[in-house]
């Protein structure tokens, strides 16, 4: 569903975007937490709807990427691995791997979610994918992918975790998101589910095969009308967003390990933009990961 702007919203989102890439193109913060807290301090001056509605997740992001929760998440990947290592039949390799939000993705969800009247308050800052696959039909491991779901039930339950409430919900499931049962328009199949561990850190799980899993990112599914791939997917939600926040990467090269290259491209003869980010700037910062794939 395509977003209408007011008036008054069009001037503010302006006035967000000129500050996020201010704050990015600041030869003095050098590095992500600067860079998003001087960013939550600039919407206080901005003094509108949509920034008072996001400046407490800017902070919640904020908090995060300055805490040691990677730590927590390893701890909580090495559980899930012994667990799933135990219950699962040998002839399922799985794969568990987790990320942290990008700092522009998080915005731009925030923003979206604002302008719908929605709550901004993100359960997938972090999140944590689980991905099977095995010679068995895809039928039988979609049943696998259900089971998962009841052992990581138990497992963070047993370990003092609190389930949360769906942020929307599917079939009126009020544990989970079933989009292997009930999939996207688009033909995407998941299930995904939050947590709040002890410390009150907030994570989203995700489990899926190895083929929901290519057909997400890769757009395998041919059949369908609806584009599966992330990227697409991404580009497509945000649509009415991203002219407002961007930036030109260009612009921020004083950032250490997020770097600017344009390499010649001799296949199609011309330059090609090469943006390689190592801090979660644009794109999702790799955690850790956990696997048995034999």
């Amino acid at each position: 569903m395509a977003l209408n702007f007011t008036r008054s919203q069009k001037e503010e989102l302006e006035k967000i975007g000129n500050l996020y890439r201010k704050t990015i193109y600041n030869p003095l913060l050098t590095n992500l937490p600067n860079i998003v807290k001087d960013f939550g301090d600039g919407l206080m001056d901005i003094k509108g709807d949509i920034s008072s509605d996001i400046v407490g997740e800017t902070c919640r992001f904020y908090k995060l990427i300055t805490s040691n929760y990677h730590s927590q998440i390893r701890k909580t990947i090495d559980g899930l691995h012994k667990i799933l290592s135990k219950k699962l039949p040998n002839n399922i390799s799985f794969y568990i791997s987790c990320r942290q939000k990008s700092w522009e993705s998080t915005l731009r969800k925030c923003l979206k979610h604002s302008i719908e009247g929605r709550s901004v308050y993100l359960y997938d800052l972090i999140a944590l994918r689980i991905i099977i696959d095995s010679i068995l039909p895809e039928d039988q491991l979609e049943v696998i992918c259900h089971n998962i779901y009841n052992i990581c039930y138990d497992f963070f339950v047993t370990n003092k975790c609190t389930i949360m409430p769906p942020s929307k919900l599917v079939d009126n499931n009020p544990l989970y998101k079933d989009y292997i049962a009930h999939p996207k328009p688009n033909g995407y199949k998941s299930i995904h589910f939050a947590i709040m561990d002890i410390n009150n850190t907030i994570f989203e799980v995700q489990i899926r095969t190895q083929l929901m899993d290519a057909n997400s990112e890769f757009d395998l599914n041919m059949d369908t009308k609806n584009k599966l791939a992330h990227t697409e997917y991404k580009h497509n939600e945000y649509e009415a967003i991203i002219p407002y926040i961007y930036f030109d990467p260009q612009k921020a090269n004083n950032i250490p390990f997020f770097k600017f290259y344009k390499i010649w491209d001799q296949k199609n003869k011309k330059e090609k933009i090469v943006i390689v980010d190592k801090i979660g700037l644009m794109t999702a910062k790799p955690i850790e990961e956990r696997a048995r794939t034999f």
